[in-house]
Parts: structure tokens; sequence; C-alpha cells
């Protein structure tokens, strides 16, 4: 079943490590629009779902970004998906504590983000991925696995995860 995971956060609240993590350990694509000489200049909708369709070859999709505002996300979020036809949808707010932040972000100990997140979904399953409950890379792979009910685990792909 096609999967398409959306993770967002604040900066360095670990959405790029995380993604790439799930697209190595999975075998889903990563659609990493940062990276891509288009971004900043198509909508980041049409650039994830550009990517999507240039590269996923009808694997399952997870991208990440800032995200902040919920009706903007949702609409990114039923854009793609509709899109590269996935089955199955979620999104996933990275929360990490303003310390972890500016010690992957120094710079935000003179001048801390202002952006500000709206949380949840009003389309799609929406989860919360807690530092503090989920401290490592593994334990957020684990969890993005379990919510969604085991596409994570075809036999192609090795998580590295006792269940």
């Amino acid at each position: 079943m096609k999967s398409f995971v959306v993770l967002y956060g604040l900066p360095g609240s670990g959405k790029t490590t995380l993604a790439a993590a799930i697209a190595k350990r999975a075998g889903f694509y990563y659609a990493d629009m940062g990276a891509d000489p288009r971004f900043g200049k198509l909508p980041m909708w049409r650039l994830a779902f550009a990517l999507a369709m240039e590269q996923a070859r009808g694997r399952s999709v997870v991208t990440e970004g800032v995200l902040a505002a919920r009706e903007h996300r949702d609409i990114f979020m039923k854009q793609i998906s509709a899109g590269i036809g996935a089955q199955r949808v979620a999104v996933f707010h990275i929360l990490e504590p303003m310390s972890a932040l500016v010690e992957r972000r120094p710079h935000f100990a003179r001048k801390p983000p202002t952006v500000q997140i709206e949380p949840g979904s009003d389309l799609f399953p929406h989860y919360v991925i807690d530092a503090a409950e989920f401290p490592s890379v593994e334990s957020r792979v684990a969890f993005v696995a379990e919510r969604l009910d085991g596409d994570m685990h075809h036999p192609s792909s090795h998580l590295g995860l006792s269940r």
C-alpha cells in the first residue's frame, strides 16, 4: 500500500534526518525539496509533487518542511497524495525543546525562530513526535512505522529495529 508521509516542525528539529532514515530503512522515496534547484522558484506542493512524480517510481513518499500553517499543509498533502495515488497519508509534528534546537543551530541562541507552528490537520491523521518521548532517530522511525500500520515493514525493508 502506497503511503505519503509529511514531517513538519521548526528548523533544526530533525525533520531531514528522520525523512532520510525512513527513506533508507523502508525504501520510501525522500522528496528533498531543499536540495532541488527549483526550491524557492515553485510553490512547495508543486515541487514535492514534481519530485514524487519524477523520482518515486511507484514507491511510498516521505517529505518534510517547516509547513507552519495547518491549512497550507493540508492543501499541500491533499494535492500530492492524490497525484501520487497514496492510499495512506499521515502527518507528523516533530517537537524539540529550544535547547536542542540551539545545540543544532547555535544562532538560535541569539535569535530564536519566530515562526509559529499551527499543529494538526483537518484532513489527515496527525501524530506528534515529542523528543522527550522519542529521543533517538530509531525510536522515531519505529513510531512512524507503527502509525502506518506496518507499511514500512515490507520484506525488502530492514529497519534494524526490534519490536
